[in-house]
């Protein structure tokens, strides 16, 4: 009997790069979590997290505007109503907690930053609220969806082909990696640098240009070693200890683990596997929920953990973390996001690799 096809796939080989992907972004966060709530010497595996973030939202939008070519109208809607809602939910209520315990006017500033997606300038300009000021990412990704999106519209105007449309990409991504360690040189700290769109934004279009990259090797037949995706990543994971510098970190380090990403369709039966894993696709699937609300709880341990919990503070504030997103994302994002995206006009099928955005 002939296989069934999706897009030139097999409908299993899909499915399994649904899994895979959501087991990425599974990791992503539970890096995250490891990076606030369980303390490493060697290496910020937090900040790990939110670049193997980076590149999957980079690795995504490149399928959905430049293979897919989804509407523009309804790649933005759907946007919305996966980012916005929620996050305006988390952003009123953690705001109107920490009034009642400051009269702090960075409360406002930045609750008006989050709402707006400019909280990563102005914390980068030195107004920073700790509480909330971790929807930095949540700011570059969204200026980048803007940038992705003019591009798109531009490569489907001029008919870019596939070549020029890559180079355009590739020429941005290192133009901001330049920037980036002009800055550091300067003596900018990591939070001056690595916060703006205009420099960190690189992490997400090198997901975009790896994956463009390895769709086109696909389609001309070539295959890559299936031991390729695994030394990519852990040469990433390598460049992402504490004494490497952060113009490293996030240009050859993120050009690796894209790499990684854009192969790992490759990998051996026993990575995908495991990116597979029913608990890690799960935490993938709740994923933004949780990265919202961990951040206020990780606050609270690292700042009044007596208080809290004592000398279990950190596991305590962890699990209520964890449940809070739970919570969110089952009362507020899912059902909101289902109700938006019923009103939107479907002029073409959701794509089967964005299962979950």
């Amino acid at each position: 009997m002939a296989a069934k096809y999706v897009n030139g796939h097999t409908i299993a080989a899909h499915q399994t790069r649904v899994l895979y992907l959501d087991g990425w972004r599974g990791m992503a966060i539970l890096s995250v979590l490891a990076g606030h709530f369980i303390h490493l010497s060697a290496i910020n595996v937090g900040r790990f997290g939110v670049e193997l973030f980076f590149v999957l939202s980079g690795r995504l939008m490149a399928h959905i505007l430049f293979i897919h070519k989804a509407a523009l109208a309804e790649f933005y809607a759907r946007r919305f109503s996966r980012v916005w809602p929620g996050l305006a939910v988390f952003a009123t209520i953690t705001t109107a907690i920490v009034m009642v315990a400051s009269d702090s006017k960075l409360v406002v500033l930045n609750w008006v930053g989050a709402l707006t997606f400019t909280s990563n300038y102005i914390s980068a300009a030195g107004f920073r609220l700790p509480w909330i000021e971790h929807v930095w990412s949540l700011c570059v990704e969204e200026h980048l969806y803007i940038l992705l999106g003019l591009l798109a519209f531009a490569s489907r105007r001029l008919s870019l082909s596939a070549t020029q449309i890559l180079s355009l990409l590739c020429a941005i991504m290192v133009a901001m990696m330049g920037l980036g360690a002009v800055l550091s040189a300067q003596g900018h700290d990591y939070f001056q640098v690595y916060w703006r769109s205009d420099v960190r934004g690189a992490s997400i279009l090198a997901g975009a240009a790896a994956y463009l990259l390895v769709h086109g090797l696909d389609e001309r037949g070539v295959r890559t070693p299936a031991w390729l995706p695994i030394a990519l990543g852990l040469a990433g994971v390598a460049l992402q200890v504490n004494p490497v510098p952060d113009p490293i970190k996030y240009s050859l380090g993120t050009m690796l683990v894209a790499g990684s990403l854009a192969t790992l369709h490759w990998a051996p039966k026993f990575a995908l596997d495991i990116l597979s894993m029913r608990a890690l696709t799960f935490f993938g699937l709740v994923s933004f929920s949780i990265y919202l609300w961990q951040q206020p709880f990780y606050m609270l341990a690292a700042l009044h953990g007596a208080q809290v919990g004592g000398k279990f503070a950190y596991p305590l504030m962890l699990a209520v973390a964890i449940g809070a997103g739970l919570v969110s994302y089952y009362l507020v994002e899912d059902p909101i996001r289902r109700r938006l995206n019923s009103l939107i006009r479907r002029r073409k099928p959701e794509p089967v690799i964005a299962v979950g955005d």
